[in-house]
């Protein structure tokens, strides 16, 4: 008996992860196949198949699965949830959220992050402030970045300052930076950016695009030289900022220089030349990439 319990769960083990392989690589339809062909399933499965279709943007059927299922656990309630966050359902996300018999730290993360990304600041807040367990950063994090996204610095850095020091980390510095360089208050930007205990490569890509935005090339260049790993954004970034001001030639000299290139660095340096009507240009350099000589 035991023996045919252990062989009964490896099966469903195997399936699980075959399940997992296909959701992953977005073949949704035999995902379902096998999903509905399976004579044994757990939790695991089900709450695979739910994120799968949602993830898949067919929410309407993870809802039907996840009213199928007959014991849903804490991941099966925080899949459902994250499905509608995804699929920008909020409404139902909340009314899901309203409907759970328990809650943990990620339930309320999930929701506060919801809310935030779609600007509902007020009700973010609002579940923020009336956790009852205590916050993590992901939930400061979710909380500071919707105040910055939607150009709420104050705030954004009223919440940082009250964060637990070491709860604190790259996103929640960043996540004010970014608010900055979205409203292009580069003088804000800097002041914060040259307060920030610590920088990562984010930091500087920030700062650099924030410059580009504004049209301070000269500044973004300073910065740019100053980073220090610069990675395939940073390049990037700062050919972008070349060809906005019509500087190609630098531009290419970058492009020529970066030690390794993407797929979004060659459509960047395409994009550069159309931009400055340099069509023979980026001709040229789209047949390069086709034949693969750089």
């Amino acid at each position: 008996m035991l023996k045919f319990a252990g062989e009964r769960q490896s099966v469903i083990f195997s399936q699980n992860l075959k399940l997992i392989h296909l959701a992953r690589s977005g073949r949704i339809d035999e995902a379902v196949n096998l999903f509905e062909g399976m004579l044994a399933r757990n939790a695991v499965t089900w709450n695979c198949m739910i994120s799968a279709y949602a993830k898949n943007g067919r929410i309407a059927k993870a809802r039907q699965l996840f009213n199928r299922m007959v014991s849903k656990n804490m991941v099966s309630w925080n899949t459902m949830i994250a499905g509608y966050a995804h699929n920008n359902c909020i409404l139902e996300a909340s009314q899901l959220f309203d409907e759970m018999p328990k809650r943990d730290a990620y339930s309320w993360t999930l929701m506060i992050s919801c809310y935030s990304r779609n600007g509902e600041l007020e009700k973010a807040r609002r579940l923020f402030d009336s956790m009852p367990s205590e916050k993590t950063s992901v939930c400061y994090n979710a909380m500071i970045s919707g105040y910055a996204k939607y150009g709420n610095s104050k705030d954004a850095i009223a919440l940082l300052n009250q964060m637990p020091v070491s709860a604190r980390s790259f996103v929640s510095w960043n996540s004010v930076l970014a608010g900055y360089t979205l409203k292009q208050e580069m003088v804000l930007a800097l002041k914060f950016f040259e307060e920030m205990p610590e920088k990562d490569v984010v930091s500087w890509n920030l700062i650099v695009e924030g410059y580009v935005q504004v049209g301070d090339v000269q500044s973004a260049w300073h910065f740019f030289t100053k980073t220090p790993s610069p990675n395939v954004v940073s390049w990037v970034t700062m050919m972008n900022g070349f060809s906005k001001c019509g500087n190609i030639v630098e531009a290419r000299r970058l492009f020529d220089e970066m030690p390794e290139r993407n797929l979004v660095a060659w459509n960047a340096m395409l994009s550069g030349y159309v931009q400055c009507l340099r069509i023979e240009e980026a001709h040229n350099l789209f047949w390069t990439w086709r034949k693969g000589i750089l």
